[in-house]
């Protein structure tokens, strides 16, 4: 399998996980909290897991196909390289949130995340159990996934894949960019719409 892909295909692939850490942050809320929101932006992007996910593949490949993992003699088998994997994943996760979350809180005095009332947690912006889970998801996501979407991606015709990605990149970029800067100056959350269903539930328990 190959490790290297056109700017377009790389910048297409950005976009879908981008677009999956949206929901993958909504689900979470869902569950954890009942509500769903749009995450501080107008469309339904981060673009911080598109770059992670990119930085992380240009790192250190993925699983299975890994020019990193081949100088290291001891990662022969398949299970080793996963697992070796998944340590990378979650303490770049554990790196990445800690300076994220210091870095709006200071500039824009917002937490955006606390992870406080978990156990082991390190600093308030990342625990073991959080960053596991994240590692997990990225670790499975980059064996089983990253490969198969990104030859699909590879079949498109390079001058439509290189349209659609400048529109997808400049719509994101101009996105992040607007968002972050109203973040930075009210010195709180973009939040422009919100699905509360504990406060649906309470109201359909009244009505009925």
């Amino acid at each position: 399998m190959k490790l290297t892909y056109s700017i377009p295909c790389i910048i297409l692939m950005a976009t879908v996980v981008s677009f999956l850490g949206f929901v993958v942050e909504n689900v979470w809320l869902a569950f954890t909290k009942g509500y769903m929101d749009n995450r501080n932006m107008a469309l339904p992007f981060l673009l911080g897991y598109g770059v992670a996910i990119v930085t992380l593949f240009i790192m250190l490949g993925t699983p299975k196909n890994s020019t990193f993992f081949d100088r290291l003699p001891f990662l022969n088998t398949s299970f080793k390289r996963v697992s070796f994997y998944f340590m990378c994943a979650f303490f770049f996760v554990c790196v990445a949130e800690i300076l994220l979350g210091t870095f709006i809180e200071k500039s824009c005095h917002i937490v955006l995340w606390n992870y406080s009332r978990f156990t082991l947690h390190i600093t308030k912006y990342t625990s073991i159990p959080t960053s596991s889970g994240f590692a997990f998801i990225i670790t499975f996501f980059m064996d089983k996934c990253f490969t198969p979407i990104m030859d699909a991606i590879s079949q498109i015709d390079y001058e439509t894949s290189k349209d659609i990605s400048i529109v997808f990149l400049a719509l994101m970029v101009f996105d992040f960019a607007v968002n972050s800067f109203k973040m930075f100056k009210n010195k709180s959350f973009n939040q422009t719409w919100k699905i509360d269903f504990k406060h649906s539930d309470e109201e359909e328990e009244v009505t009925t």
